[in-house]
């Protein structure tokens, strides 16, 4: 491996390395080894192919996706270890080429992990009794200590911690049936003003639906009287425009369409549509959302950067029945299942949760309880 380039600025790194052609060869080779079923040779018992036989059946760039996929983390981690820098996140691999001679050169660009100072975690003085309120007590230990850290807290970071926030508040949407009803009232009330001729502001159909949506919900029931919801469409887009004689079935066609497109969506996609009804609900879109959270967000930073740092110090670990029973948790708490958890959460951000709770507790079990004024 040759590293043609090494640059760390703005909390990213960035290194440009080259595949020598025999490191590149060897990957190939690899990569075979682990797919010979997808590569069979004429002649050639499976695994005993050579690259001159594969390149004769399959072309030159036979295997190179599958050589990469080896390659690039491998000789990329051993950079990292050889200078000792640890990463966030995966890192992405850009401007590929392939050098004359055989090998293969990358750029690998990854967002370093902050140098930070934690100041002492351990016995840290905390003004409540643990036995009184478990939840503040830990809490206040965790904020004591966290607000000690000294070093810049990177921008990605922060903007990392609103993702995760925004997830999590989407699946918290996505969970509520409410929102679900307003969703499709927004929806059905702008295709029933397009539908009598008259288009209404965003702003004003998200409004009215809102209205709409709490007057034909009741109680925990959230039961929609059709008759009732068709009326008040009606006596809203009247105010605007003639409606036709045929107008009810016309609503009919539209509330039945609305069923329909919705059963056929992705559940991504209905999650995105609820929670955009949900920000509305509140007056915010996401931008203005994410503003809002930012300096809850950074608090959270600060946190996590302590937590890490006291879970790599103490050694603490994840076991994987751990983080299956959290995937469970969290698909019950938001009502969906566990498989829509796991289509709209990465896995690693709820393995450092885990982890970041194990530390929280070491900080609170070695904190020193102290008597308030």
């Amino acid at each position: 491996m040759k590293v043609e380039s090494y640059e760390k600025k703005d909390g990213i790194l960035q290194v440009m390395l080259c595949a020598e052609a025999e490191e590149f060869r060897e990957a190939r080779r690899r990569a075979y080894l682990e797919h010979t079923d997808r590569y069979p040779v004429p002649g050639c018992a499976g695994g005993l192919a050579s690259l001159t036989d594969l390149e004769n059946v399959y072309g030159p760039a036979v295997l190179y996706d599958e050589a990469l996929e080896l390659a690039v983390p491998e000789l990329f981690g051993n950079l990292l270890k050889e200078k000792k820098i640890r990463i966030m996140g995966k890192p992405r691999m850009e401007h590929l080429t392939f050098t004359p001679e055989g090998g293969a050169r990358f750029r690998v660009r990854a967002e370093l992990y902050p140098q930070i100072r934690t100041g002492e975690y351990r016995g840290v003085k905390v003004p409540l009794r643990r036995q009184a309120d478990e939840e503040a007590f830990v809490a206040a230990a965790v904020g004591i200590a966290s607000s000690q850290i000294e070093g810049e807290i990177p921008k990605h970071m922060v903007e990392q911690k609103l993702d995760a926030m925004l997830a999590q508040e989407k699946l918290r949407a996505s969970g509520d049936a409410i929102y679900h009803v307003l969703a499709d009232t927004i929806v059905i009330l702008k295709t029933a003003y397009r539908e009598a001729g008259a288009e209404r502001p965003v702003r004003q159909v998200r409004e009215e639906a809102m209205d709409l949506m709490l007057q034909t919900v009741s109680g925990d029931n959230q039961e929609v009287s059709r008759e009732f919801f068709c009326g008040q469409i009606r006596h809203l887009t009247e105010r605007y425009h003639s409606l036709p004689e045929d107008y009810d079935k016309i609503l009919d066609q539209i509330i039945e369409k609305r069923k329909k497109d919705k059963a056929s969506m992705k559940a991504e996609t209905v999650t995105e549509e609820v929670f955009r009804a949900y920000l509305g609900s509140l007056g915010l879109n996401e931008e203005a959302w994410r503003k809002e959270r930012e300096g809850e967000a950074v608090k959270e930073v600060c946190r996590d950067l302590l937590l890490d740092k006291v879970a790599e110090e103490q050694q603490l670990a994840v076991a994987g029945q751990e983080l299956e029973d959290e995937i469970r948790k969290i698909a019950a708490q938001c009502g969906v299942q566990e498989e829509q958890v796991l289509e709209q959460i990465d896995t690693e951000p709820i393995k450092w949760h885990l982890l970041r709770e194990k530390a929280k507790t070491w900080i609170a079990d070695h904190a020193v309880e102290k008597a308030a004024g």
